[in-house]
């Protein structure tokens, strides 16, 4: 039993559970999401964006989903344009499928029509085997008639790289 028992903590140490290792940081991920971002937004016209107050988000990481959070971030940043029409928020969303659909090795998975939700969507991972992803939305009720893009990492990470000595379990950008 005991030697079962030492095996089964080995295992755990030895894949990677307990306190994640090193990390890109976040400046590196947001580098990629800019260049991402940055590629679309010009190549594909449409409304004018405006980084939100936010702009940069790191949402806190947990694991399992539903356990303690770790002091990781996913990074990433939004933008939103002013109310534009339907058929400017759809015909939109139909460009950034055109556009990342030339992309060699892109992968694109449009949502579009939610089953009368008033809300489109474009969910984007620019080069395979990625947790780099793009998600532009429409949201077509009236009172909002928005398009917003959000680009990030769907990994958890340091935010310099390397865990601090003693993690923030819960890191909010908004709070200090």
């Amino acid at each position: 039993m005991r030697k079962w028992l030492t095996g089964v903590v080995l295992l755990l140490v030895l894949s990677g559970c307990g306190t994640p290792g090193p990390t890109i940081t976040k400046a590196q991920a947001m580098a990629v999401v800019d260049g991402y971002m940055g590629r679309m937004f010009k190549a594909v016209r449409g409304p004018v964006f405006t980084r939100t107050a936010q702009g940069d988000f790191g949402g806190s990481c947990v694991y399992p989903i539903d356990g303690p959070a770790t002091g990781q971030i996913n990074p990433g940043r939004e933008f939103w344009t002013d109310p534009v029409s339907e058929r400017e928020g759809r015909a939109y969303l139909d460009a950034v499928v055109a556009f990342w659909g030339t992309q060699p090795g892109a992968r694109v998975a449009p949502w579009m029509k939610l089953s009368g939700e008033g809300f489109d969507a474009v969910e984007v991972w620019p080069i395979p085997d990625s947790r780099y992803r793009l998600l532009v939305e429409y949201f077509a009720p009236p009172g909002i008639r928005k398009v917003h893009v959000v680009g990030e990492l769907d990994e958890c990470i340091w935010e310099t790289g390397t865990a601090p000595p003693e993690p923030d379990p819960d890191p909010d950008p908004l709070m200090p």
